[in-house]
């Protein structure tokens, strides 16, 4: 029983060195076939994030160029709505304080009197419902997804 079992794992001219063989080649197989899925999988998930991203920026500035339609009075206050709370700011973010810097986009909104335009970008934001990375491509080829 013994000499099978190191025969098994360590090899020989025995049936059960034949089946260790087998073995270690489809555990084999199987561990690289499986690398191969996790990293496939992270891809996916890296464009579904970068999807996502697109998409929720895409709309925060139809978003906001639909308020600046209908709100042209209050149409410098969006222009810097989106160079001091989306990134475009002439102060480079690493100096800004953390007093005078507002954590995220609603509260740099809500902090400069862009109240309307923060509520209109929250409920946009909160609508966005985004299909998976490869159903996009999908549809965008087919034009039948909704």
């Amino acid at each position: 029983m013994i000499t099978k079992i190191n025969d098994f794992l360590n090899g020989g001219d025995s049936k059960s060195a034949d089946l260790g063989r087998a073995v270690g080649f489809t555990l084999n197989r199987l561990v690289k076939i499986s690398r191969l899925l996790l990293a496939a999988l992270v891809l996916v998930g890296f464009g579904q994030f970068g999807q996502y991203m697109t998409s929720a920026n895409e709309l925060r500035m139809h978003t906001i160029n639909n308020w600046m339609t209908n709100n042209p009075e209050a149409k410098i206050l969006a222009e810097r709505f989106v160079g001091e709370c989306l990134g475009d700011s002439k102060v480079p973010y690493s100096e800004r304080s953390m007093e005078d810097s507002p954590f995220g986009i609603y509260e740099c909104g809500n902090a400069m009197g862009a109240n309307d335009l923060v509520t209109i970008i929250r409920d946009s934001d909160s609508i966005l419902m985004t299909a998976a990375w490869l159903l996009t491509l999908s549809c965008s080829a087919s034009y039948r997804c909704h």
